[in-house]
């Protein structure tokens, strides 16, 4: 498709946008940490349910693109290496800044 953004096709383009922000909202929940805890030594990371759950969501995520019959019904399709790095990248970015941001606010 000519001037398509990125040089991605509109299906590849919106299973970038989708992947984005599920990935987001589950970074978002190392955002939860209580004030004042270290970021790699808090409730939140020493949680096995947490990590359980981040598991099976991002499992889930990967069958909505690889398993056919789902990739179907929901319109998605392999975002190809870059679309990954896209994804993964900009997915982090708002968890970076609320990390940031418990920086400025501690105690």
């Amino acid at each position: 498709m000519p001037g398509s953004i990125l040089g991605m096709e509109q299906r590849q383009a919106v299973t970038v946008s989708f992947l984005t922000l599920a990935l987001a909202l589950l970074w978002h929940v190392f955002n939860m940490r209580t004030k004042g805890t270290k970021l790699f030594k808090n409730e939140v990371v020493e949680n096995p349910y947490i990590w359980a759950a981040l598991g099976l969501c991002i499992l889930l995520l990967l069958a909505v693109v690889y398993v056919p019959l789902l990739s179907e019904v929901l319109k998605l399709t392999n975002p190809g290496l870059n679309g990954w790095i896209l994804i993964v990248v900009a997915s982090l970015i708002p968890c970076l800044i609320g990390q940031i941001c418990k920086l400025f606010t501690r105690k």
